[in-house]
């Protein structure tokens, strides 16, 4: 299915009703799409049709200007999306049509997050669009639900027929964001107890207020308060809090920080628990780096080594303490001890690698402190998985079936499991240690659930006992490759004998990138050696292929085999209508006239059986064929140029549409060749010269001609060739007196080669 509509694609197309009178699909536009009216047109293999009109382009919205173009978050803490004060804009541009809250976004141009747009509604339609929209949102993360994060802010507008604007910064959140206070807690209660402490944030200007409120509608708050408040910098304040009354023990208190100085900016924020007296905040700490980062990997079951912690927020008490494996599981036992400086910038901990039930994980853990977490704080030695092969199987993967497990720490008493993240697969197998890097696993359940995942982990023992396990490798359960169907050139059914690539489209399901066809066979399950595929294109529904059938093939359906890469296969039996059909090969037993004029157009009649409308003609070499023209399945008349007769006799080739082919007796014979010239060669001289006569001599050899020119080394001689056969000379020779003994001839072809021999005059 195509369009005239510039930049527009189809994709998924499939015809999926009963009657075969729907078809549904996904299209995509792009930049190059412009506003109009356009055609579809679709081609079947019953032909092609253009539907005019047949859908319309609308304009994309444009946005110009906001009716606010800045905002200051107010004091709400982290809960309910919606709380705090509604920002309400008018949105002028273009094309607004079918606007919801879903559809408007508020993005962050500092790090990405996306402000609650809470509402959204346009007058305009797809078919009266309308130049103003209004939207409703909050200076709220829209995923931690806090406070928005401060700085500019792009705006997304998409319509409800999918054509949207992005604007570049059009909106400022003007802010102040405070993240913990360090230290975050107090031990015990205390009198007119002075405390220094830094709040940590961003966006604190010159002259803020710094006040502490009741948390959870306690009203011991008040009793202390903060005092000696010094800006550091935009992202820290110094100050003192000082307890004025007994304060109560486990008493949690919020921080609002206001920056309402003269010329400050008005923005404020409360952070949620900043700070707890006899208890911890509820606040998080910020955690930078861990003093085990860059050490030596724990082993499990070791002594406990001290970890120190670096950051802000730590305080007396810091509310839950854990560690989270590779895999995400908590090993809250694993980290004790922990103990805040008085600044509460370090947390130092004791870390026992492993648990009471005497395993481990092998891999980097993540440290978490009242919500606060660091990935990478530390890590346990043991067996690590760096890569499988293959990294899926099929359904149905034959018993002894070996994935190939790459990594280190692998031993001899190395053991395994199977573990089954999705999909209730049956896949069990045993693991086999090959080397230090090494492991096979070795299928002994075949996997059974296609779509499911399966992950694979190996386990060893440490010194002390421990059972230490590998982050594990997810090893997928791919369907079996199903066939629902085949296609031919349109206009044929089958394949014709004699075809070199004739293209065929296999329809299906769970087809994967490197897809073979093959494994060709007849309705009795023989081999057929004819029958030859080359797999061009897969997608995941269909395998495009080229087939190729060697004369003499008697079969006239065939079944054949898809595999997948990871082993999966279908066998499609020589059954109607998904086997491969084979059409019988024209033949050819007459060409008229039977033998051509070189360098000439030649119109020929070929007869002979099964010519197919629309099949074409081609000379073997040395020339070209016109348009054919298919008298009827017995007769085929055509025009074709040939060139003067060459080394290679010219046959011709009726081709089918189903690309079945015939070729026809020789027509422009080939031109035989004269033989080479022998090679020149003078070899001797039979018969002597006599001084003061003449006599006739001759002289042998190969590759003489045109009767050579002869000349003596004996002064006065004359030599003339009489009779020349190639092969020998008739040589007349003229000897003055008194010339004897022995001379030379040389004999000299009219191409300048010359040749050498000794005679004798008596």
């Amino acid at each position: 299915m195509t369009t005239n509509a510039p930049g527009v694609t189809f994709s998924g197309i499939s015809n999926v009703s009963t009657d075969k009178n729907v078809i549904t699909g996904s299209f995509a536009s792009t930049s190059a799409t412009v506003q109009g009216t356009y055609n579809v047109t679709v081609t079947d293999n019953k032909g092609t049709e253009t539907y005019n009109n047949a859908f319309s382009v609308n304009a994309a919205p444009t946005v110009t200007s906001l009716s606010q173009s800045t905002g200051s978050t107010t004091p709400t803490t982290q809960g309910t999306l919606g709380t705090g004060t509604a920002v309400t804009e008018t949105v002028t541009g273009s094309g607004f049509s079918d606007l919801s809250a879903a559809n408007v976004a508020l993005t962050s141009t500092a790090d990405g997050t996306q402000l609650y747009v809470s509402a959204a509604s346009t007058a305009g339609t797809e078919a009266s669009p309308s130049s103003t929209a209004s939207i409703t949102f909050y200076l709220q993360n829209m995923i931690t639900t806090g406070a928005a994060t401060p700085g500019a802010y792009t705006l997304t507008i998409t319509n409800g027929d999918g054509g949207s604007v992005t604007t570049g910064p059009i909106f400022t959140v003007i802010g102040v964001v405070a993240n913990n206070v360090s230290p975050s807690s107090f031990s015990g209660t205390a009198t007119n107890t002075a405390y220094p402490v830094t709040i940590n944030g961003a966006g604190f200007q010159q002259n803020p207020t710094v006040t502490l409120l009741a948390h959870n509608s306690s009203s011991v708050c008040g009793d202390a308060s903060l005092t000696s408040v010094t800006v550091v910098s935009a992202n820290q304040i110094t100050a003192t809090l000082t307890t004025n009354n007994s304060m109560t023990s486990g008493v949690v208190c919020d921080l609002q920080v206001e920056n309402n100085g003269t010329g400050d900016n008005q923005a404020a924020f409360v952070l949620g628990g900043a700070v707890g007296f006899g208890t911890n905040a509820t606040a998080s700490p910020t955690i930078t780096s861990s003093s085990l980062t860059s050490a030596a990997a724990l082993t499990a079951g070791a002594p406990s080594v001290t970890m120190v912690l670096t950051g802000s927020g730590f305080g007396a008490s810091n509310g839950t303490i854990a560690a989270k494996d590779p895999l995400g599981g908590t090993a809250s036992s694993a980290i004790t001890g922990c103990v805040a400086n008085g600044s509460g910038t370090t947390l130092t901990c004791n870390v026992f690698a492993g648990t009471t039930s005497h395993t481990g994980v092998q891999g980097q853990y993540a440290v978490s402190v009242n919500g606060g977490q660091l990935p990478n704080a530390f890590s346990v030695a043991g067996p690590s998985i760096t890569s499988i092969s293959p990294t899926a199987l099929a359904v149905g993967a034959p018993i002894g079936t070996v994935v190939a497990i790459t990594g280190t720490g692998f031993t001899n008493t190395s053991t395994g499991q199977v573990t089954h993240v999705s999909g209730s697969d049956a896949l069990r197998g045993i693991f086999q240690y090959v080397s230090a890097t090494s492991e096979n696993f070795v299928v002994t359940t075949p996997p059974t659930v296609g779509g499911a995942v399966d992950s694979l982990a190996v386990t060893t023992v440490d010194a002390y006992g421990y059972s230490v396990a590998s982050a594990p490798a997810n090893l997928a359960i791919n369907n079996q490759p199903v066939v629902t169907g085949i296609t031919y050139v349109t206009g044929t059914s089958g394949v014709g004998v004699g075809a070199t690539a004739q293209q065929v489209v296999i329809s299906g399901m769970y087809f994967q990138s490197g897809a073979t066809v093959g494994t060709f066979v007849d309705s009795s399950g023989k081999a057929d050696a004819n029958v030859t595929a080359k797999v061009t294109a897969v997608t995941s529904t269909s395998i495009t292929a080229t087939i190729a059938i060697a004369a003499g093939e008697t079969n006239t359906i065939v079944g054949y085999t898809v595999s997948n890469p990871d082993g999966g296969s279908v066998s499609v039996i020589a059954v109607a209508p998904i086997g491969l059909t084979i059409d019988a090969a024209p033949t050819i037993t007459a060409v008229s006239p039977s033998t051509a004029t070189p360098s000439a157009t030649n119109a020929f009649t070929i007869t002979g059986t099964g010519f197919q409308s629309g099949a074409t003609v081609t000379a073997s070499s040395n020339g070209t064929c016109g348009t054919t023209t298919v008298a009827s399945a017995t007769s085929i008349t055509v025009s074709c140029t040939l060139g003067a007769a060459g080394s290679s006799a010219v046959t011709l080739l009726v081709t089918n549409p189903d690309g079945g082919t015939a070729t026809s007796a020789t027509v422009l014979p080939a031109q035989t060749p004269a033989p080479p010239a022998p090679a020149f060669h003078v070899s001797a001289v039979h018969g002597a010269a006599v001084h003061g006569k003449t006599v006739t001599i001759t002289i042998t050899g190969t590759g003489f001609y045109a009767q050579p020119k002869i000349t003596s080394t004996a002064k006065g001689v004359r030599a003339v060739v009489a009779k020349d056969n190639g092969k020998v000379l008739t040589v007349r020779v003229t000897t003055p007196m008194n010339v004897r003994g022995w001379h030379t001839f040389t004999v000299r072809l009219a191409n300048g080669k010359s040749g050498k021999v000794n005679y004798l005059t008596k």
